[in-house]
């Protein structure tokens, strides 16, 4: 009995982590570009048997080049995706869970190592109800997959004791570094700075360096492959943005600080949590009732703002969510039109490959971004009046008129879907 006492808050502190994930998960769900294009990208390279050495492409651009992710951000959803018959949800539930079991893992390593405080339940607080940690754990996106890396990292950071035998730790170490460096180079800070920790505090030798250094190699091997074989197209076109960049150039500059922050600083979050977890240990030795009241304080707050169910995705339009998008696939399947293609007015993705990645899952796919000119029937969604767009100009549409109205449907928060059919051009008399 006094086990199941001991235990019982741990569990309890899981339930709600998996709770706050799962809760209005359709509601907040990202249904953006990017994970449309994951989305269509892990059913292409799955349905045609390709193996790629890219992933994600960055928004970044230099001359017309933009440099690559590695793949790891498809092949590692991608047997779960497939195995669940394309349900874009099960990408979801990998997120989630695998975000859990790397919490768990350092919980577990907190814990053993810090046997006699509560950094390991302190840590496992304010990860679990962290507004950050619940909203980039729903949804697929290359930076997302950063956290669950600096989770595993640090486990194997806190674990190593006796370095020079331990060396299987220092290569699981250098394959974390390279599947950061997969996910996004904004995980190169992260590298730099353990390695200098691990350099002076665990007195690294040639062997060990050499250890790590290949479990790197392993970790980023395919976006290694992909340089030699492309006379190193990343690496030169890194280099020409940053030499863009510190000239000024407009092309090469970099989005808003807040933009950045959205993704640049979540593999520092596990740290951050980390070294506050540390603070907490300290000042329970002090006012043990003040970091309870602190906790508390900070679980009511979380709650107060993660609970409301939102009334749009998460960086989604406002009043567009994943139920809008099944509603609209929904009538397009319904309508069972030929020759049809797609126009996305509300959410600034023109082509709409959010939806498009939907009815590509569906077995009903739409003609392809290049074959507007060819399209017979358009789709479009959006909260302006239809006479409005017809009269704006826009490439996907112009190369289509004249168009006729054929049937408009209602979505959601005055959103509607339209239905334009392409009509024979008048003879120029």
């Amino acid at each position: 009995m006094k086990q199941i006492f001991k235990i019982a808050p741990f569990i309890l502190i899981i339930v709600f982590f998996l709770f706050l994930r799962l809760y209005h998960l359709e509601e907040s769900l990202t249904v953006g570009t990017d994970q449309g294009m994951h989305l269509l990208e892990m059913y292409r390279l799955y349905t045609q048997k390709k193996i790629s050495l890219i992933g994600p492409v960055s928004s970044f651009k230099i001359d017309g080049r933009q440099f690559f992710f590695g793949p790891a951000t498809y092949y590692l959803p991608m047997p779960f995706f497939a195995a669940s018959g394309w349900n874009i949800f099960s990408v979801s539930y990998f997120m989630i869970f695998s975000q859990l079991l790397a919490l768990l893992v350092l919980y577990r390593v907190l814990k053993t190592n810090y046997p006699r405080s509560n950094l390991a339940i302190f840590f496992l607080l304010i990860f679990t109800f962290s507004k950050i940690s619940v909203d980039y754990s729903r949804f697929l996106w290359n930076p997302n997959l950063m956290i669950q890396t600096s989770l595993l990292l640090l486990s194997v950071l806190i674990s190593l004791k006796n370095i020079s035998h331990q060396r299987l730790k220092l290569f699981v170490g250098g394959l974390l570094f390279g599947l950061g460096m997969q996910f996004h180079y904004a995980f190169f800070p992260i590298i730099f700075i353990c390695f200098i920790w691990l350099l002076f505090t665990k007195r690294l030798t040639l062997i060990n360096i050499l250890t790590a250094f290949l479990g790197f190699i392993v970790g980023f091997s395919p976006l290694i492959l992909f340089e030699l074989r492309h006379n190193f197209y990343n690496f030169r076109t890194f280099l020409a943005f940053i030499i863009a960049s510190l000239k000024g150039g407009n092309e090469a500059s970099l989005y808003t600080p807040g933009y950045i922050l959205q993704y640049y600083t979540l593999p520092y979050l596990p740290f951050i949590y980390l070294l506050v977890s540390f603070l907490l240990v300290k000042l329970e030795k002090i006012h043990k009732v003040l970091v309870y009241l602190l906790i508390t304080g900070y679980i009511i707050y979380c709650l107060v703002i993660i609970l409301p169910v939102p009334s749009n995705g998460f960086h989604s339009a406002e009043g567009w969510n994943y139920h809008g998008l099944q509603k609209a696939k929904e009538i397009i399947i319904s309508e069972n039109r030929k020759d049809y293609n797609l126009v996305d007015l509300l959410t600034g993705d023109i082509r709409a490959i959010y939806l498009r990645a939907l009815l590509t899952l569906s077995q009903k796919p739409p003609m392809t971004v290049d074959e507007y000119p060819d399209s017979k029937y358009l789709f479009i969604y959006s909260k302006v009046p239809i006479e409005e767009l017809l009269k704006g100009s826009l490439w996907e549409m112009d190369v289509m008129k004249p168009l006729n109205l054929e049937e408009k449907w209602f979505l959601q928060n005055d959103i509607y879907l339209y239905l334009l059919k392409r009509m024979p051009k008048k003879a120029k008399i």
